[in-house]
């Protein structure tokens, strides 16, 4: 006969419950986890704009310049990789600077430094913490000639499409923001 043995406690296998249950009300959620896992506080348009886009198949923001888009663009694309698991997002541009320059929104935000944190004196690192590091590379961001790339402990990550997007026919994603 056969002894069975506990792998988890009751107690921790209640904890992963309260757990699942948290990640299944942000998904539903994504303002209230913009503020409870970021904090960050957006104004009434920019939540409307992240709750009616959160899990629609296509959506194109149209708005004015110095709406934000770029923000709320980074802000989706954080909360897409912490919330969910093996997401692949990319990021694309005409040109490779403006998809490094999204790229760089998401990393002061993680990071807490720069220009765009400096505008958010609430920021959590809550995203910080969940960003893999390696003895290579403290931050978790790596900055290659080919495109940028952070990844998540979760299996996300998040890439820039460098160059021509026609020399990039072959990625798969879960995810890709237009800018």
């Amino acid at each position: 006969m056969v002894k069975k043995t506990k792998t988890i406690s009751t107690r921790k296998r209640d904890v992963y419950k309260l757990d699942a249950k948290s990640i299944a009300y942000y998904r539903r959620n994504p303002v209230i986890a913009c503020e409870d896992l970021l904090g960050i506080k957006l104004m009434d348009s920019q939540k409307w704009v992240l709750q009616e886009s959160w899990n629609r198949p296509f959506v194109c923001i149209a708005a004015s310049r110095n709406y934000g888009k770029s923000f709320l663009g980074a802000i989706m694309m954080i909360l897409r990789a912490m919330l969910y698991e093996n997401q692949k997002i990319y990021i694309v541009s005409s040109v490779g600077s403006q998809s490094q320059e999204t790229f760089n929104k998401i990393e002061e935000i993680i990071l807490r430094r720069g220009k765009t944190s400096d505008s958010i004196p609430s920021l959590k690192d809550i995203a910080m913490m969940e960003t893999v590091k390696s003895p290579a590379c403290k931050t978790g961001f790596s900055h290659a000639q080919t495109g940028f790339h952070v990844g998540f402990y979760n299996g996300s990550e998040i890439f820039t499409l460098n160059g021509k997007s026609d020399n990039n026919r072959s990625r798969r994603a879960t995810m890709v923001f237009f800018d």
